[in-house]
Formats: structure tokens, C-alpha cells, sequence
């Protein structure tokens, strides 16, 4: 029984990482070409 919570904070913790993960991707995608400019920059 233990192991069931376990398993499951783990399994809330990977879907609330994975949701962390798609809006860092989204910021990205949305400043890609600032991005891209600031690092012809350098």
C-alpha cells in the first residue's frame, strides 16, 4: 500500500514535470527568432 502512494506522487510528479517541460518548449518556440538574433550577435 506504501508502494501504491509512492507511485503515485511519482506519477503526479512526472505529469506535473512534463507540463512544466511543454511550457518552457512553448517560451522557446514563441522567442526562436529572438534567439536566433542574439546569438548571431555574439
Amino acid at each position: 500500500m506504501k508502494l501504491t502512494r509512492e507511485l503515485k506522487k511519482e506519477e503526479k510528479d512526472v505529469v506535473k514535470e512534463e507540463k512544466w517541460l511543454l511550457q518552457e518548449v512553448q517560451t522557446l518556440e514563441q522567442f526562436q527568432a529572438d534567439i536566433q538574433e542574439i546569438l548571431q550577435l555574439e
